[in-house]
């Protein structure tokens, strides 16, 4: 009796920049675009402009990966891995970066993270200089304070949010300043706008 072997079905996928122009190919059986990607960095293709606009990356272990300027708007990028990437003046926007590990000196310089998804991400590290973080939702992330974290493009909502996290520390310190105590009644306004239900106003 013949066995008969079912089809494998081999798929060809090109990575294309923002120009049209033939970045990347694979072939693989039931191939996808995360696969695709991910044997690039591998393989350690140079990525910058790839048009990865509505790319479905989650969980892929982009680590290193170089996608300086590349298109990755509304990119589903949860839970991947981009530790030490070179996303400098990459487009972000409404990417989701959900529980995405952006650590090791993931390089997001001059990116565009407008409106995307930070929440729980690991941004330590990371270089966020003149990065834009508009209206990006960044609860529960973490962010260290150094130097690369000063100067991102931020909206009112995140600065109300660092401000009620300052001022917290204020109020909950048992040492704080007259001019601390200061700050803290002066601001407090300001800071009461946090938009999270599920904390205690100051």
């Amino acid at each position: 009796m013949c066995e008969t072997k079912p089809n494998k079905t081999m798929i060809k996928i090109q990575i294309k920049s923002v120009l049209g122009s033939v970045l990347f190919e694979y072939e693989k059986e039931n191939n996808t675009i995360a696969k695709t990607v991910e044997e690039a960095v591998e393989r350690g293709i140079n990525l910058r402009y790839a048009n990865l606009r509505y790319a479905n990356l989650s969980d892929a272990d982009l680590s290193y990966a170089n996608l300086r300027y590349a298109n990755l708007r509304y990119a589903d990028l949860s839970d991947a891995n981009l530790s030490d990437a070179d996303l400098s003046y990459a487009n972000l926007s409404d990417a989701d970066l959900s529980d995405a590990d952006l650590s090791r000196y993931a390089d997001l310089s001059d990116a565009n993270l407008s409106d995307a998804d930070l929440s729980y991400a690991n941004l330590s590290d990371a270089d966020l200089s003149d990065a834009n973080l508009s209206d990006a939702d960044l609860d529960f992330a973490m962010l260290y304070f150094s130097c690369k974290s000063l100067k991102p493009k931020t909206s009112e909502k995140q600065r109300i949010q660092l401000c009620f996290h300052f001022l917290s520390w204020i109020a909950n310190a048992g040492d704080a300043t007259d001019e601390e105590k200061a700050i803290l009644e002066y601001c407090k306004k300001y800071a009461n706008r946090f938009h999270r239900d599920d904390a205690d106003r100051l």
